[in-house]
């Protein structure tokens, strides 16, 4: 079952059309909404990873190993912050 709040639709539909299947969600209480539609979906890989850091680096190694886009999703604008070791020193291989 899909959330009824309009934005997670829409960034659900955003990542359909553009082939972003695998997700890496710390979940919580603000992106709970859109974590559960994602499991609801069968489109989606959803992984968990309750340390954002380690989410970062599992996605980045996912990435590189099956050569798509993964998604991180976390709690919240501070949570994100977590994210950036990651993205830093896997940079040159991102692009």
């Amino acid at each position: 079952m899909y959330t009824n709040e309009r934005n997670v639709q829409m960034l659900i539909y955003l990542m359909k059309k553009h082939g972003i299947k695998k997700v890496i969600a710390s979940p919580g209480t603000t992106n709970i909404t859109l974590v559960a539609s994602m499991q609801n979906d069968p489109w989606f890989e959803i992984y968990s990873a309750a340390d954002e850091r380690s989410a970062a680096y599992m996605a980045c190694g996912l990435a590189a190993e099956s050569g798509e886009p993964v998604a991180l999703s976390c709690t919240g604008a501070t949570a994100s912050r977590n994210y950036i070791p990651a993205l830093i020193e896997n940079y040159p291989y991102l692009l």
